[in-house]
């Protein structure tokens, strides 16, 4: 697929200056098909009594099952030298030298815990996106132990910080829990462990990755293999590869490096 790697920025030149002509840079970046597979065993009388709904929550897990073993991973964008999706999670200098520079807010030094996050990191993490990407549609990714510590923050004299006016109790998605600075928050088990600069939290915009299919998710249905037990298999297969395309669009909260 065709990326753009940056986005051209215009200089003033002095009368009598050289030009120095601003360019936009682009590149190929290569999509491979990674196979995963998933089994869901469902008992017969649940199958009999509610089989849309079992069949919608099968499809869901598995769906979000897929998406936080693949792309929240740390694993290297870099082509050659990867064996997986490039990962949400990679570190810095991966993502760097892949394309354009993702926007990290590394918190102070000795911030290595959930409970050293403050409203200020995430204001500096919204803040740190260039202007031109400011609009767009973006989501926060977490883990339920961040977003925990957000809604709970209080001010010095025990005040709630984060009311529904800015968290927000309403969302369009029914996957996401609210929205935070005008953004939806999304939770995921998978998001690195708090630790010298592990990902906190990704404020990400849609542009800046792209979830490539080799075809769409196959699912089969297998009431034979255990039978004899009452239960009906449901499996399914994806063949896919997530990469970065424009990093620059999004920024990430990162704990300190010791």
């Amino acid at each position: 697929a065709a990326v753009v790697n940056r986005i051209p920025t215009a200089t003033i030149v002095a009368e009598g200056g050289n030009f120095t002509a601003a360019q936009a840079t682009f590149q190929r970046i290569r999509f491979r098909a990674y196979k995963m597979p998933l089994t869901s065993s469902v008992s017969v009388e649940m199958l009999q009594d509610n089989r849309i709904n079992v069949m919608a929550e099968t499809l869901l897990q598995h769906v979000e099952s897929y998406a936080e073993a693949a792309y929240l991973a740390t694993m290297n964008p870099a082509d050659a030298t990867r064996s997986g999706p490039g990962g949400l999670c990679a570190t810095k200098a991966h993502i760097d030298a892949f394309g354009t520079d993702i926007n990290d807010v590394v918190m102070n030094a000795g911030d290595l815990t959930v409970d050293k996050i403050a409203i200020a990191d995430l204001l500096a993490v919204q803040a740190a996106v260039p202007g031109r990407y400011r609009s767009g549609d973006k989501s926060w990714v977490m883990s339920p132990a961040v977003h925990a510590q957000i809604v709970q923050s209080v001010t010095a004299d025990d005040r709630m910080i984060f009311f529904p006016q800015s968290t927000g109790t309403l969302q369009s998605d029914p996957l996401s829990v609210g929205t935070l600075l005008g953004s939806p928050i999304y939770l995921s088990d998978a998001m690195p462990a708090a630790g010298a600069s592990a990902v906190a939290a990704l404020y990400l915009d849609r542009r800046s990755y792209r979830v490539a299919l080799r075809n769409t998710m196959q699912t089969l249905e297998n009431p034979y293999n255990s039978a004899t037990q009452g239960l009906v298999e449901y499996s399914s297969f994806m063949r896919a590869d997530g990469q970065w395309t424009l990093a620059e669009a999004s920024a990430r909260l990162v704990y300190a490096a010791s």
